[in-house]
């Protein structure tokens, strides 16, 4: 299956993220920091990054700007998490950076797999948006 990065500064999130991701066949990376993503982004570019930008704070959306704004990264799929209680700035930053998906959390397993499977299905065959 697919190679997935999930970046999350707290632990259980990250395990739980991994468990989950781990379950359905996919091979899992998890690291805390935003440099720490970036590293492993550019040395060894995953097929989709799951980034809690909310509890990386400005380091989250600094991952997100920067693997868009490299042309050897601009097209990793890369779902964000936000919490439930995001600013609606905080959902417009996501449509504005181009993040592939938009998840809340706390998300449930259904929901992740759900949306892991969807956007790794639409990077490879790259079906248009009408």
């Amino acid at each position: 299956m697919a190679t997935i990065l999930v970046v999350d500064a707290t632990a259980e999130s990250r395990n739980r993220a991994s468990n989950t991701l781990f379950g359905e066949g996919h091979n899992v990376i998890t690291v805390a920091t935003g440099p720490e993503a970036m590293l492993r982004i550019r040395n060894n570019p995953p097929d989709l990054v799951l980034l809690d930008v909310t509890v990386l704070g400005e380091d989250g959306w600094d991952v997100l700007r920067q693997v868009r704004m490299d042309p050897m990264t601009v097209q990793l799929p890369v779902i964000t998490i936000v919490r439930s209680s995001a600013s609606d700035a905080d959902s417009r930053k996501a449509t504005l950076l181009y993040s592939n998906e938009r998840m809340l959390k706390p998300w449930d397993a259904e929901e992740l797999r759900n949306r892991v499977g969807w956007t790794l299905w639409w990077s490879i065959y790259k079906i248009p948006v009408a």
